[in-house]
C-alpha cells in the first residue's frame, strides 16, 4: 500500500527567471500591449502538473476541461487562449502549442470566459484570483474557488480501508460594492438582503416574482444583475 501521499509528491513546476531579475514577484513583470502575455524577458514560467498515476479524488481546477479565454489588459483586449483555472495553485493556466503555461499574475489582467471573469484582486491584506459574475464597475458577486489537497491515509487496524488522496472544495462567496468595498457573505436571505439593503423591498420583490432562490448561485447573479438596474 502507498505511504501517505503530500503534495509536494504532487507538483511539478519549472521556473526560468532571467539574470539580473529585480526580485522574484511575477507581479511585477510587465507585458506590451500587444505582446505574449505568458512571458517577457524577466519571467518565463512553464508547468506541469500530472496526477496520472495517483488515484487522486476529484479535480485541482475549476473548469474540468479548458476552454476558449478573452485576456484583456487594462480593459482591452489582447489575445485568445485555452485556459482554466488551478484552484489549488491560485494560477490560470495556458495552454499553447502542447505545452501549458501560468498566465503572468497581474491586477490589470482579466480572464475572460463567457459568463464570467477571473481578476486579481485584494481582500484582508491578501491578493488572489476571484471569479467576478457581474459587471465589475457595479455591485457583483464574487467567488474565490479555492480548492484544497488533502492527504491519503492509512488504515488505523486491519479492519479499516484506506482513504485516498483527494481534492476539497473551499469556496467563499463575496459580494464588492460599486465602490469597491468587500463583504464576505454566505448564499443565504439575511445575508444578502443587507448588503443590498438600500434597495431591499425592491430585491424582495423581484425575488417573489421570479421564484428566485438566495442560495443558488444562479439566482444570486440574477439578483444583482437586477439590484444594478435600480
Amino acid at each position: 500500500m502507498k505511504n501517505t501521499i503530500t503534495i509536494l509528491g504532487l507538483f511539478v513546476s519549472i521556473v526560468l527567471t532571467a539574470q539580473n531579475k529585480k526580485g522574484d514577484d511575477i507581479n511585477d513583470a510587465t507585458a506590451s500591449p500587444k505582446g505574449d502575455v505568458l512571458r517577457n524577458t524577466n519571467v518565463v514560467q512553464a508547468m506541469k502538473a500530472d496526477y496520472s498515476d495517483i488515484a487522486v479524488q476529484g479535480s485541482p481546477y475549476y473548469e474540468e476541461n479548458y476552454k476558449e479565454a478573452d485576456i484583456y489588459i487594462n480593459k482591452e483586449f489582447n489575445t485568445k487562449y485555452l485556459a482554466r483555472y488551478n484552484a489549488v495553485k491560485d494560477e490560470i493556466e495556458i495552454y499553447k502549442d502542447n505545452l501549458t503555461f501560468a498566465l503572468l499574475k497581474r491586477e490589470d489582467f482579466e480572464t475572460v470566459f463567457a459568463k464570467y471573469r477571473y481578476k486579481i484582486l485584494e481582500y484582508e491584506g491578501a491578493k488572489g484570483y476571484y471569479i467576478v459574475f457581474n459587471d465589475f464597475d457595479k455591485t457583483t458577486l464574487l467567488l474565490k474557488p479555492k480548492k484544497n489537497f488533502k492527504e491519503g491515509q492509512e488504515p488505523k487496524s486491519s479492519y479499516g480501508s484506506y482513504i485516498p488522496p483527494k481534492f476539497v472544495e473551499d469556496y467563499k462567496y463575496y459580494i464588492r460594492s460599486q465602490s469597491g468595498s468587500i463583504l464576505r457573505i454566505k448564499l443565504k436571505k439575511k445575508e444578502i438582503l443587507k448588503v443590498l439593503e438600500n434597495k431591499k423591498n425592491e430585491v424582495e420583490n423581484f425575488v417573489s416574482s421570479g421564484k428566485l432562490n438566495y442560495k443558488k448561485k444562479e439566482d444570486v447573479i440574477k439578483i444583482i444583475d437586477y439590484y444594478n438596474t435600480l
